[in-house]
């Protein structure tokens, strides 16, 4: 995402307190990349939403999306 130096810390915030998010900087000082793991789809995109909805947040955008069965991330090989 990326937004104004206000609008990061604000990010910052928001992003602290959804569950299983983390924060990453880049070398870019007005760019952040939110990490967000949760079991419903759904619940990404609303946490996507709420973010771009700060502001000083200018966009959002959802790059990756990974999806695994409960099963398989106990399998080992």
């Amino acid at each position: 995402m990326q937004a104004t130096s206000e609008g990061c810390d604000a990010v910052r915030k928001m992003a602290i307190s959804l569950p299983g998010s983390e924060v990453r900087g880049t070398a870019h000082p007005n760019k952040l990349v939110v990490v967000l793991e949760s079991a419903d789809s759904r619940a990404i995109a609303s946490a996507a939403h709420e973010l771009q909805q700060l502001a000083g947040v200018l966009t959002v955008s959802i790059v990756a999306h990974l999806t695994e069965r409960a099963s398989a991330l106990s399998d080992t090989e």
